[in-house]
């Protein structure tokens, strides 16, 4: 392609991609993403570019240096802005020719960036066993793995659990659906890698935000190659932090209702709490942040007991075999993925014991809608509630930072409302963690307009009730994948 054509084709694909992201006559209509801007109505330009800025601003470059010692290894592979503008004309030619498959003219295009792929994916992955996750400076193209797949694996899940318990409930299934997506995010070949890049929406929207006259004198774009460590799909959690302080921290899938996360929920925000005021805090105030949302994963190390009792993974779904047979600590009801060793050599010094002065007080209350535990920190030592074993335990082996998202009201904020709680809790502490203490069980419980009282203690009780409007297995499911589908992790 001569450079007048590329240059032409990477014009009209960037009108194509802007297309996806706001109205004409200057209005928005937000990509269906959690990921993507959450603006509703009508908004001026200005507003617009001031909220993408708000997203540069905390790209992977933004903070990667500083926080390299507590997250995954990462390699940082330039994208030129040639190579952008040609990744965008890529996958509008994928949407012009209805076609699933880039075209190959683009991928040869690609070829000396598929190379460098390739070297530090062979470099990170470490073995035959091992994965990666590949993302650029702000998303991931998580949108364009496998879906076959992951329904695949969604109905062997449910096939596994029908025959082992009883039928499963809606909650078992909407971790089902999470375990399914989440297992085919890996990836193992540059091939791969690219071509999940040249057919992502997700990809080309923010090259063209990227590229776009308004931002294009900071451009500053990478391939982001990063070990993947498989991890529990309820090992994640979000944190808030105002003025550098973490006031906030919530269960990340917090749709879900995980077993084993509330009778550890203390230790948990306890020892997250603790690792943000010790490895994370002062460097990322050094870097110029004060105000942003954080991801956190608690990396499990493999018990002999838990692998013991992993299931075998069907031959035909080879490769999520590959993302789950080397998981560990699997719970009986089914209710938490598991985790996998990491690379000794690799992974940081990030093992955090909770200290004995910090502890578990009752925190907090709300209406009657929902239940959900709210956990906040005081000085009485609490040292009477022994960590929880057997399908309930939850190892604190290792923590990374997964990313950091911008502050406000487009970055959802799980079991907290930015609408009412910015300029409480979540701006002036004191530090509290959210966790869901019981199924989830009708569209408001859902979206959580309240909290039910809770009283947390070392006898761990909970006084609380819950919303009970019946909502059918269909729908909830139905709501359930559109959420997973674009839920935002752009790790």
């Amino acid at each position: 392609m001569s450079g007048e054509a590329s240059g032409e084709a990477s014009g009209d694909s960037l009108s194509a991609a802007k297309s996806k992201l706001r109205k004409t006559g200057g209005s928005t209509d937000p990509v269906k993403d959690r990921s993507a801007p959450n603006i509703k109505g009508i908004m001026s330009d200005a507003k617009v570019n001031e909220y993408y800025e708000s997203v540069l601003d905390v790209n992977l470059e933004r903070w990667i240096d500083s926080l390299e010692a507590v997250t995954f290894p990462t390699d940082m592979i330039p994208l030129s802005q040639s190579d952008a503008a040609l990744i965008i004309a890529a996958n509008a030619d994928l949407t012009k020719r209805k076609s699933s498959e880039p075209d190959q003219k683009f991928m040869t295009q690609l070829i000396a960036l598929t190379v460098r792929v390739g070297e530090s994916i062979d470099r990170l992955r470490g073995g035959a066993g091992g994965a990666v996750f590949v993302k650029l400076s702000c998303r991931s193209p998580k949108d364009k793995t496998s879906k076959s797949l992951s329904t695949q694996y969604y109905k062997y899940l449910i096939d596994r659990f029908t025959h082992t318990h009883s039928p499963p409930s809606d909650n078992d299934k909407l971790i089902a659906l999470l375990k399914a997506n989440t297992a085919v995010l890996p990836c193992y070949t540059a091939i791969e890698a690219i071509t999940r890049i040249v057919k992502s929406d997700r990809i080309s929207e923010d090259l063209a935000v990227a590229l776009d006259k308004t931002h294009v004198s900071r451009y500053e774009q990478h391939i982001a190659v990063r070990k993947w460590y498989p991890h529990g799909v309820d090992s994640e959690f979000r944190g808030l932090v105002c003025g550098g302080e973490l006031n906030c921290l919530t269960q990340y899938n917090y749709i879900e209702f995980f077993e084993r996360i509330p009778p550890n929920a203390a230790r948990i925000g306890t020892a997250i709490k603790h690792f943000y005021d010790t490895k994370c805090k002062h460097k990322l105030l050094s870097a110029g942040f004060k105000d942003f949302v954080i991801d956190f994963v608690v990396v499990e190390k493999p018990h002999p007991a838990s692998l013991a009792a992993q299931p075998p993974i069907p031959t035909d779904l080879t490769t999520a075999a590959t993302a789950t047979t080397t998981t560990a600590t699997a719970t009986a009801t089914a209710t938490a993925a598991t985790a996998a060793p990491s690379d000794a050599k690799s992974a940081p010094d990030t093992k955090t014991a909770a200290p004995s002065s910090v502890a578990v007080a009752s925190s907090g209350s709300g209406g009657s809608v929902g239940s959900v535990l709210k956990i906040g920190l005081t000085s009485r030592a609490d040292s009477s509630t022994p960590a929880p074993t057997g399908s309930l335990a939850f190892s604190l082996d290792e923590i990374y930072v997964i990313e950091i998202n911008p502050w406000g009201p487009s970055t959802d904020c799980g079991l907290f409302d930015f609408k009412t709680e910015s300029e409480g809790v979540m701006r002036s502490g004191p530090f509290e963690l959210r966790v869901r203490s019981s199924p989830a069980v009708g569209i408001k419980d859902v979206r959580l307009t309240s909290l039910s009282h809770c009283i947390i203690d070392a006898r761990w009780t909970v006084d609380g009730g819950r919303w009970t409007a019946p909502l059918t297995a269909s729908l909830f499911l139905l709501l359930l994948w559109c959420s997973l589908l674009l839920r935002q992790k752009k790790i």
